[in-house]
């Protein structure tokens, strides 16, 4: 495997455990990109940077308000790209400048689905413009319900999600639940071709969506 062909890796900063939680199922399912820690500081930041070597890291605007991370990277031995999740109150004009000023890769809103999600991370991992991703209007989905929708497609019941994500079988009955009156769905079957046709899921790669086992995952908190 040549260097351009190894799965990218992906460090997240973010000060929600559930959302870093739901990001890493996210990363570590796609084929092309490999999950390689998180932390929740950016002292933290730093130092998982040196340990792990990642390609990316994708950085919680709530965490770094001041835009320190990108110019702390700057000394690294391999300098990642940094691409910022902007919280719903960041998301204006000036902070937006200011962390592209800083040195981020571009911008990417916390309610993007997974689809663009995905893209905006390949694109700033091969150095291409960050486009900011459209906002599905029938409902943005939180990361933990786009894992529960990712495992619909796959065809999966209550029980078999429950299993796969260590939840109980209410609490997944309650995420699809959510994930109809978002989408506005009529069923299971009409929240996925909604999910397929509005970019909220990525098309399958011939094997089944499933967690992989961890390798070599690093936590700084």
């Amino acid at each position: 495997m040549t260097p351009h062909d190894r799965p990218r890796r992906v460090v997240v900063v973010d000060l929600d455990p559930i959302y870093r939680a739901g990001l890493a199922w996210i990363v570590d399912n796609a084929p092309d990109l490999e999950w390689a820690g998180h932390t929740a500081t950016v002292r933290g930041a730093a130092q998982l940077v040196a340990q792990a070597r990642p390609d990316l890291v994708l950085l919680d605007s709530r965490v770094d308000q001041q835009g320190r991370l990108p110019r702390l990277l700057g000394g690294a031995d391999r300098v990642p790209a940094v691409l910022v999740v902007v919280a719903e109150r960041h998301d204006e004009p000036e902070y937006i400048t200011g962390a592209l000023d800083a040195g981020a890769r571009g911008v990417v809103p916390r309610s993007a689905g997974a689809w663009h999600l995905l893209e905006c991370v390949r694109a700033a991992c091969a150095g291409r413009p960050v486009q900011r991703p459209r906002v599905v209007s029938t409902g943005v989905l939180s990361p933990r319900e786009a894992q529960v929708l990712d495992l619909l497609a796959e065809g999966l019941g209550n029980a078999a999600i429950a299993d796969v994500l260590r939840l109980s079988v209410e609490t997944i009955r309650t995420h699809v639940r959510s994930i109809l009156r978002k989408l506005r769905a009529r069923d299971r079957t009409h929240a996925v071709a909604i999910g397929f046709r509005n970019g909220l899921l990525v098309p399958p790669a011939g094997e089944p969506v499933l967690p992989r086992q961890e390798r070599g995952v690093v936590s700084v908190e």
